[in-house]
């Protein structure tokens, strides 16, 4: 089978499903491409569709990938993205599909937009962001205080918007959420846009 690597957009009403809304709305709209979609096996298969990282509730991004695989090396990847578009929901477009070149555990980081939408000097917030930042982060086993500035790989400010990039491995991410909540800023309040992911060199995920 051909291995597809969508590239697509996540932005206005749709920041207010969750991933798994998404992985449904993806899903749907890959079956109705008409395509030979790659499903598992067993009693209950189902599209093999993975996210390179998950986006959170209330988030934007300008940046977004997907794997699937398809059963038909005739069709090209421009094809599969214009059927793409033609079936996915408002609020998620295509960039492109293309085939993988790197492999979907190599995401180690992504960069963001974080607009505070508070009254605070670029330097207060540049201040603020330079030292430790304790936030009580949310984890299966409950509420923990946590440091997150070890997270945060950069950070610039402009115009009381934070520009940050931070952890987005699978076994060390962090949501840019909890910078906000670290603002003081109400959960859903900031406008969080994902900008890029990266691998560990810091090169564009492809």
């Amino acid at each position: 089978m051909l291995p597809v690597r969508l590239f697509f957009t996540k932005k206005g009403m749709v920041r207010y499903i969750s991933h798994l809304d998404l992985s449904r709305a993806m899903t749907r709209a890959l079956v109705r491409t008409g395509l030979n979609i790659g499903y598992t096996e067993g009693y209950n298969p189902h599209v093999k569709l993975v996210f390179a990282q998950p986006l959170s509730i209330f988030q934007e991004s300008d940046y977004e990938v997907a794997d699937f695989r398809i059963d038909n090396d005739e069709i090209g990847f421009d094809e599969v993205a214009e059927r793409l578009r033609a079936t996915l929901p408002k609020g998620i477009g295509v960039i492109r599909a293309a085939a993988p070149v790197m492999k979907i555990g190599d995401c180690a980081f992504a960069r963001y937009s974080v607009e505070l939408g508070i009254r605070l000097a670029d330097s207060e917030i540049a201040e603020k962001l330079s030292g430790s930042m304790v936030v009580n982060k949310r984890t299966k086993s409950g509420e923990k205080e946590t440091d997150i500035s070890d997270m945060i790989a950069s950070a610039s400010v402009s115009g009381e918007v934070i520009d940050a990039v931070v952890c987005a491995a699978p076994d060390r991410c962090l949501n840019p959420a909890y910078i906000a909540e670290y603002f003081g800023v109400a959960p859903g309040a900031a406008k969080i846009t994902r900008k890029g992911l990266y691998n560990a060199d810091m090169r564009l995920f492809e």
